[in-house]
């Protein structure tokens, strides 16, 4: 992902550590990437459409199964000992720019919140977000649940909503971090120890 963009996703995203990150890496006026940290997935392009299964369901009234979409990443930093993934959505149907203009104020729909995923750890894959699994920690995302909750869009909408993956790379012990945390209190818990981070985003239409 080019470094104009993931630099403006991180400040958008609130957070010293993450603001830090992106205010060391300017140079000759030019953002660009601290590392080569790349999130990427099978299930779906980044600025593509999402696969109708990673729909929530029930009681969104859609079909899908909610099967968590499959997730990689490559080239970590230096140091890197565990990787955390928050997931937002804009389903208000106004676009990325008044989305994150909302999410920089702390406002949006926290779909997931997982952390803790060892550094031995490359990928997770399709479905395995939906259920436990020994590779993360599950947060609380904004219903209390701490598995994945699929996209939930209303029919009708003008343009597809938006859905942000956001991956950390930190320098905290797999096991450092209690289960159950909220997306506040993992940014919170990240400050000083996130390394770096990649973004994908993926788009979905309510058919």
């Amino acid at each position: 992902m080019h470094g104009k963009r993931q630099c403006r996703l991180l400040f958008a995203a609130g957070g010293l550590a993450l603001a830090s990150l992106c205010a060391g890496s300017l140079a000759s006026g030019e953002e660009r990437r601290l590392t080569g940290f790349m999130l990427t997935s099978t299930s779906f392009k980044d600025g593509g459409m999402m696969p109708g299964k990673a729909a929530a369901g029930l009681p969104c009234g859609l079909k899908g199964p909610n099967i968590s979409p499959q997730l990689g990443w490559s080239n970590p930093p230096a140091g890197t000992k565990s990787f955390a993934i928050v997931e937002y959505s804009e389903e208000g149907g106004a676009g990325l720019g008044t989305w994150m203009n909302d999410y920089s104020h702390g406002v949006g729909d926290v779909n997931l919140v997982v952390y803790g995923i060892p550094a031995s750890v490359t990928s997770l894959t399709e479905g395995e977000l939906s259920k436990p699994s020994p590779n993360y920690v599950g947060g609380k995302n904004r219903f209390g649940q701490t598995n994945w909750r699929g996209m939930c869009a209303p029919p009708g909408a003008s343009a597809p909503h938006h859905y942000l993956f956001k991956m950390f790379a930190t320098d905290l012990d797999p096991k450092a971090l209690p289960p159950g945390l909220t997306h506040p209190e993992l940014v919170k818990r990240l400050e000083g120890h996130a390394l770096d981070a990649a973004v994908i985003v993926g788009l979905y239409t309510n058919p």
